[in-house]
């Protein structure tokens, strides 16, 4: 079961007794913990009602704790944070379940078949969450005991085509709402970003909305002064100044990051990462592909292909190769010692000429 189809059973007060929330986006597993927790238990009652435990819980402990009837409340609601049950075990071979590996029990294996029967058995004043740790093993047996009895959820990263509707939501629900061209930019910098994370999101638009303070309307000067110490933002506004070959500009935006403790093999990744689409971009366009073709191709918002495209002119496609193997150059110069941070401004300054 995915995100969305939890919520639909929440809202409809279909509830499981069993729970196994886990996943990449960690920001939607806290989302809907919070939301399974006041679904199932009213706040009033969540002093005596709730507990909640850190790593694994022994058989014992969890089945004493579900099986005891609610004394001042209709419910217990028992969270199970961090639990390594649901992980493969090293060295299982895939396709193999690990449950069934040899005929030596080991005190995890027991516990993991003992959770596994207390889950079949969960009496109906009682609910128990486990949020899992890591990558979760769907071969298990403890696995199939939650997806035969109760429900597991698992919270997928979410895909670029659907971060603007999200951002627009999450806004909606803060009652603001985000001009064209700030939308546009967030994108074009969500697209230079490796991985987005939705908890990252979340933590810049909440900063956006406290420094808009009464203002109904997020503009693009607005996020620009929320976001400029996010490296990422950084290295975009960096990237916009190299494009314009504005050298003075890049190399401050560069000294900042480096200032502020900022890796500079992570400055060093995402330059290359940008070197490289505008390479792709400039192939396609000299092929005759228009923006909306190559956004199709790359798999990246139309607008960040305009974007690239336009980058893309201050540049031959020799001068961007040359770029990609001076960085791959600098990165193995930086991590043998053979030179420091200064190797970064120096290929700044040649890129722009």
């Amino acid at each position: 079961m995915n995100y969305k189809a939890a919520l639909d059973q929440i809202s409809r007060r279909q509830m499981a007794s069993v729970y196994l929330l886990y996943g990449e986006e960690e920001y939607l597993v806290r989302e809907l913990l919070h939301l399974l927790i006041n679904a199932l238990l009213p706040a009033e009652d969540q002093d005596t009602g709730l507990v909640i435990w850190e790593g694994n819980s022994t058989p014992d402990t969890l089945r004493e704790r579900v099986e005891t009837a609610p004394f001042f409340n209709n419910k217990n609601v028992i969270v199970v944070k961090g639990t390594s049950y649901f992980r493969a075990k090293q060295g299982t071979a895939a396709g193999e379940d690990d449950d069934d590996q040899g005929s030596t029990e080991t005190p995890a294996t027991d516990h993991t078949e003992r959770i596994a029967q207390l889950i079949a058995s969960v009496p109906e004043y009682s609910h128990v969450i486990f949020v899992a740790e890591g990558k979760v093993d769907k071969r298990k047996k403890i696995f199939k005991a939650v997806e035969k009895y109760g429900v597991a959820v698992e919270m997928e990263s979410l895909k670029p085509k659907d971060v603007r509707p999200w951002i627009t939501d999450y806004l909606k629900g803060l009652n603001k709402k985000i001009a064209p061209p700030a939308m546009e930019q967030l994108m074009a910098i969500i697209q230079v970003m490796p991985k987005v994370s939705l908890g990252f999101l979340a933590n810049e638009l909440d900063k956006a909305v406290l420094f808009t303070g009464q203002e109904n309307l997020i503009s693009k000067d607005d996020l620009i002064a929320v976001l400029s110490q996010v490296p990422e933002v950084s290295v975009f506004v960096m990237l916009e100044a190299i494009s314009q070959k504005q050298v003075a500009k890049a190399l401050e935006l560069l000294e900042i990051q480096l200032h502020a403790g900022e890796p500079p093999f992570r400055l060093l990744a995402l330059l290359t990462r940008q070197v490289r689409m505008m390479w792709q971009v400039k192939e396609l366009s000299s092929d005759g592909h228009g923006s909306p073709e190559i956004a199709n191709e790359m798999k990246i918002h139309p607008f960040v292909a305009e974007k690239l495209l336009r980058q893309s002119r201050s540049f031959t496609v020799e001068k961007l190769q040359v770029g990609l193997c001076r960085l791959a150059a600098i990165e193995r110069d930086l991590k043998s010692g053979k030179a420091d941070n200064r190797i970064i401004e120096e290929f700044i300054i040649e890129f722009c000429q």
